[in-house]
């Protein structure tokens, strides 16, 4: 992802999750270190778009796919601040929804 500086010399890391192709499920995204992770979503269909995180330790192997749990559904145009605490953050979307996802940490 772009590492961009902000103003208050804090860092924002941005990763674009665009499915506008036959992915269902984004790749998991390490945010445990951030104190403020937000997620902006464009979408031009009302298919449900679900935000998944995990505490699972997936730095020694794979993530076990039971431990993804659903923590928000969008099915419009938005922007929302997600609760942080969790270890990885991925994105599950129908096929072919032609959305552009991109989460946006803070340290």
């Amino acid at each position: 992802g772009a590492i961009m500086p902000k103003s208050d010399a804090k860092y924002q890391i941005v990763r674009d999750l665009s499915t506008n192709t036959s992915l269902v499920t984004s790749p998991a995204w390490f945010v445990a270190d951030f104190r403020q992770l937000t997620v902006s979503v464009s979408t031009s269909s009302n298919a449900a778009i679900n935000i998944q995180s995990s505490n699972a330790d997936g730095l020694q192997g794979a993530i076990p796919e039971n431990s993804w749990v659903n923590i928000q559904s969008i099915s419009i145009n938005s922007v929302l601040i997600l609760p942080v605490g969790q270890r990885w953050s991925r994105i599950s979307t129908p096929a072919g929804s032609n959305s552009t996802i991109i989460f946006s940490g803070r340290y």
